[in-house]
């Protein structure tokens, strides 16, 4: 209690009374179970769409952003989230999709507690915006098309190799080049491959 009024002041008494799910936003440390358990005593509506929209954010923590995921399938959501807190899957749907649609009103200002739906995926606000920003900026950089010739590229990547006693391979020298004729290039290769070689 001492932790929630030094984070909240005079605000905690009114904020525990109406919305007890609101201190997981507002106060470190309080999680979903410490906040649902303070809504029973209080006798707050285990059924509001306060109490849904707290799971969803509990859910997307925990065992989404957690896990170093950006997005998850809201079916699998409304699953879960369904069976931890006793409410249909259509309600758990019906919210998220709620808040996907305030989202995309105005999505560059849209609170982070709220979510995106794109392809049956579900997104928070931010990282959508994120996520699409890198697409969105990287297809900018791809369509001014290659910063040199093949041959320019190629020359460049042989001489710099002979100064330095590199011996390049076929596939290091062809990423090499790429990667001198267009600001993003993608390389992969298992362990031993040579990607540190042509850094």
């Amino acid at each position: 209690i001492s932790q929630v009024s030094e984070a909240m002041g005079f605000e905690a008494r009114e904020v525990i009374a109406h919305n007890p799910w609101q201190l997981m936003r507002d106060v470190s440390g309080i999680g979903f179970a410490t906040a649902d358990a303070l809504a029973r005593v209080t006798g707050a509506d285990m059924n509001s769409s306060m109490r849904i929209e707290a799971a969803i954010s509990h859910f997307m923590r925990t065992h989404v952003e957690s896990h170093g995921h950006c997005c998850a399938e809201i079916t699998t959501i409304a699953g879960i989230v369904s069976k931890e807190i006793g409410v249909s899957p259509e309600r758990i749907v019906n919210t998220i999709n709620a808040s996907s649609d305030r989202s995309k009103e105005d999505l560059e200002t849209a609170s982070d507690h709220w979510y995106v739906v794109e392809a049956g995926l579900v997104y928070r606000a931010g990282i959508y915006r994120a996520e699409t920003g890198i697409v969105n900026r990287i297809i900018e950089m791809m369509s001014r098309g290659p910063r040199m010739s093949r041959e320019y590229a190629s020359e460049l990547i042989e001489r710099v190799a002979a100064e330095e006693g590199i011996k390049l391979d076929g596939s290091q020298h062809e990423a090499a080049t790429l990667s001198m004729m267009f600001p993003i290039v993608v390389i992969t290769g298992g362990p031993g491959t040579g990607k540190s070689t042509i850094q």
